[in-house]
């Protein structure tokens, strides 16, 4: 079967796959306390197989980043025949891993078997900082080690640093580590309450206008253009980003003179990036084959067990439905940087059990309210 060209949907959004997460594991050696997974001895793991005819599938429908993540990934014992046959297929493949049982075998495992990035947390620029969320003491020095052996084996390290109230004044702090460490980019995640996370929700969640003010401060990182810096779960960033002048080299403007952004604007600013790609350009597949938005959102299009992955992304009523902008609920469906924010569909749906309702942490009032 050709690939996806044109989008099926009547909507802005083209479901253009771009990155697919699969949970190879649940698997951990760490006890994280904002941590998505909440199984931890499933039975029934994906084969490496059902792993190889996966792959073929996903090319049928586009040319995704594959991302193997967990759990902890190492502790699956077929973790590099699995990243071998994914690289030899021609997609790109990279590793979600702690990074603390990265010694130099181990990153010359990795880099041999063609994972071209290791995406690792960091959750501060101290043990004292990191050790408490990972729940493992000396987690924050291993982890700093198995990055310097991955980088000096060749591989890429992207930090990543989910943000909570316990730890944003910490946030130029961690990207100065990453920096210095020699990583090349810097991703910041705003905590989704769902897994082990939603245990601490209520303590560490951040108000809108907290998250305002510290996705300012990322912008702020953006700007000095030295890593790749990014936001996940955090798609209102990118209307902050917007604003201040950082996307398109476009100059500072006031929200309501961004009121007259049009459509055709956000259409062609969407090519290059969006906040929120749940089920339209990013999926989630969990260990025992659902097929969901993003991992943070728990609610399955299918399975790849009984039914093909292409099937899924082409005709699951769910993803069509996220795809579709004019759903969208409160102030999210009335925000004119709709096409470029696109709310954080998990944080809604736990906030009001409806996927389509509006980001619960923005602290932005839509020109047209």
């Amino acid at each position: 079967m050709g690939k996806d060209t044109q989008c099926q949907q009547p909507t802005y959004v083209c479901a253009n796959l771009r990155l697919v997460f699969i949970e190879t594991t649940v698997s951990c050696n760490l006890e994280c306390s904002h941590c998505r997974r909440t199984a931890t001895s499933p039975t029934d793991l994906l084969s490496l197989n059902e792993l190889v005819v996966l792959t073929h599938e996903l090319i049928e429908v586009g040319e995704p980043v594959v991302v193997l993540s967990g759990g902890e990934p190492l502790l699956r014992g077929d973790i590099f025949e699995i990243a071998e046959s994914i690289a030899s297929s021609g997609l790109t493949v990279c590793m979600a891993t702690n990074a603390t049982l990265i010694d130099g075998a181990v990153a010359a495992k990795i880099k041999a078997s063609g994972i071209k990035r290791c995406a690792v947390s960091l959750d501060g620029a101290t043990a004292q900082l990191h050790d408490a969320v990972r729940g493992v003491a000396g987690a924050f020095e291993m982890a700093i080690a198995g990055i310097r052996n991955l980088i000096s084996h060749g591989v890429e390290v992207q930090i990543n640093m989910t943000l909570t109230k316990s730890n944003t004044a910490h946030l130029k702090a961690t990207y100065e580590l990453a920096r210095n460490i020699g990583a090349i980019a810097f991703h910041a995640f705003l905590l989704v309450p769902v897994g082990c996370g939603a245990k601490i929700a209520s303590d560490e969640l951040m108000t809108a206008e907290e998250c305002e003010r510290v996705l300012n401060e990322l912008c702020e990182l953006m700007a000095m253009d030295e890593l790749q810096v990014r936001a996940t779960c955090a798609p209102h960033f990118y209307r902050i980003a917007m604003q201040r002048g950082i996307l398109q080299g476009e100059r500072k403007a006031t929200s309501r003179e961004h009121s007259e952004i049009t459509h055709k604007a956000l259409r062609h600013l969407y090519r290059f990036t969006r906040g929120c790609l749940a089920g339209s350009g990013v999926c989630f597949i969990s260990y025992n084959g659902n097929v969901m938005p993003c991992g943070y959102l728990p609610l399955s299009a299918g399975n790849i067990r009984k039914q093909s992955f292409s099937d899924i992304w082409r005709n699951s009523e769910l993803l069509r439905r996220l795809r579709d902008e004019r759903l969208l609920s409160g102030k999210c469906g009335m925000c004119e940087f709709k096409l470029i924010c696109y709310g954080c569909r998990a944080r809604a749906y736990f906030a009001t059990g409806n996927l389509m309702g509006e980001e619960p942490l923005c602290a932005y009032e839509p020109a047209t309210c």
